[in-house]
């Protein structure tokens, strides 16, 4: 199998900070940040938004895979938690049929994300920005994100994105590097 260059989006989706990242074949972060949505507007109107502003990172950065956060089905399903059902839903849809992300398209457990990030399947957000690279996690530092302000979604991001990257290394689809 020939070496393909790749580029992943990884998504921590939320309504308040949905952190991004986007990572090459050798876990460098080419982008990364957070959108915060109107918190005046109804949900779907902030799901459109933020499915928006994944879409100009789509056709700015041209990834290869996008890969986010599923759902937490352990956790009572709320109004926050159908929210970010629909919000998810929206993504997928978009993502696959506006696109064309399908197999390249990676769904994966909010405990699969912390279980590559720290070893554990249950872990705090402080675990999940301990975990970080130090390059990684002073390079977010020095673009202003705070642990009150993106730093762990922009982590979460970052341990998403490189699961799906560790995922396809070991399929063979790409090689690691």
């Amino acid at each position: 199998i020939g070496y393909l260059a790749m580029r992943i989006l990884g998504i921590d989706q939320s309504f308040t900070s949905c952190g991004f990242v986007i990572m090459d074949d050798s876990k460098q972060m080419l982008s990364f940040g957070r959108l915060t949505s109107n918190k005046e507007q109804l949900s779907i109107d902030r799901a459109r938004w933020i499915v928006d502003e994944i879409e100009k990172l789509v056709r700015e950065w041209q990834p290869t895979h996008v890969s986010f956060e599923g759902l937490a089905l352990g956790v009572r399903m709320g109004d926050a938690t159908r929210d970010l059902a629909g919000l998810m839903y929206m993504m997928w849809s978009t993502l696959r049929h506006q696109h064309g992300y399908v197999d390249n398209l990676h769904v994966v457990a909010p405990t699969t994300v912390k279980k590559h990030a720290t070893g554990k399947g249950r872990a705090e957000k402080k675990d999940m920005i301990a975990a970080l690279p130090d390059s990684v996690r002073d390079t977010i530092l020095a673009a202003g994100y705070l642990k009150t302000k993106g730093l762990p979604d922009i982590a979460d991001a970052y341990w998403i994105a490189s699961h799906a990257l560790t995922v396809y290394q070991n399929s063979g689809i790409v090689s690691s590097t």
